[in-house]
C-alpha cells in the first residue's frame, strides 16, 4: 500500500491545454497543513505538486464545450486505462475540475466498497478491535458524523470516542453505547486492518 497521495486534473479552459480540447493528467501531494479532526487527531492537508504522475491526455471533449459532463466521463476512462481510478467526486474550480485517484493495483480491489462497523464508546476501551479513524487517516462521513453526535460525541464530552473496524474484525467493545454499519473504500479498510495489525504484533 502506498502512502503517496495524488490528485486528477481535468483541465477545461483553453489557456490551461495545449490545443482545443479538455485533458486530463495526475499529479502527486504533499502534507502542506494540519486540521484537527472531531476526534482531536490531527489531519492532514494535501496540496497539489508540480510532480507528473500521468502526462496529460486528451479527451475528445472542446474546451468550449456547454458542460462537462462527457469530459468527466471520458477523464475516468482515461484514467483507468491508465491504471488509476478516481476516489472522489470531480469539485470543480475556474480552469479544471479536480478529484482525488490512486493507482488501480493500491492493494486488491482498491476501487470497491467493503463494510465498517463504527462505535461510540465512553473511554479508551484499549483492548477493542478497533481504532479512531482520525488515527489513521480515514475521513468520517458525514452521516456518521450526525449519528454518532446523537449518542453523545462532539467536543462537549472528550469521554465520549468514536471507534472504527472492519465487519469481519468486529467484537465486543467496552463501554459502546452505540453501533452501526456503514460503506467504506477497501483502501481505507485496509488502512485499518494495518493499524490493527500493527498494534497486534506491539
Amino acid at each position: 500500500m502506498e502512502d503517496t497521495m495524488y490528485t486528477a486534473a481535468l483541465a477545461t479552459a483553453s489557456d490551461v491545454v495545449s490545443g482545443d480540447f479538455c485533458d486530463v493528467s495526475v499529479v502527486e501531494n504533499e502534507v502542506i497543513s494540519y486540521r484537527q479532526g472531531t476526534d482531536g487527531y490531527d489531519i492532514p492537508v494535501y496540496g497539489m505538486t508540480s510532480v507528473v504522475a500521468l502526462d496529460a491526455v486528451e479527451t475528445t471533449v472542446r474546451t468550449d464545450a456547454d458542460n462537462y459532463g462527457a469530459a468527466e466521463t471520458e477523464a475516468d476512462d482515461i484514467l483507468a486505462a491508465n491504471g488509476w481510478v478516481r476516489t472522489g467526486d470531480w469539485e470543480p474550480s475556474d480552469n479544471a475540475y479536480y478529484a482525488p485517484v490512486e493507482r488501480a493495483d493500491n492493494g486488491e480491489n482498491a476501487d470497491s466498497t467493503d463494510t465498517a462497523v463504527w462505535s461510540v464508546v465512553r473511554g479508551e476501551s484499549p483492548t477493542s478491535r478497533a481504532v479512531e479513524p482520525g488515527i489513521v487517516g480515514v475521513t468520517v462521513p458525514d452521516e456518521v458524523l450526525t449519528w454518532a453526535k446523537g449518542h453523545g460525541h462532539g467536543p462537549d464530552d472528550t469521554s465520549v470516542y468514536l471507534l472504527v473496524t472492519p465487519k469481519d474484525e468486529a467484537g465486543e467493545v467496552a463501554g459502546e453505547i452505540a453501533w452501526r454499519e456503514f460503506p467504506m473504500q477497501a483502501g481505507d479498510i485496509a488502512l485499518i486492518r494495518e493499524e490493527l495489525n500493527g498494534n497486534a504484533d506491539a
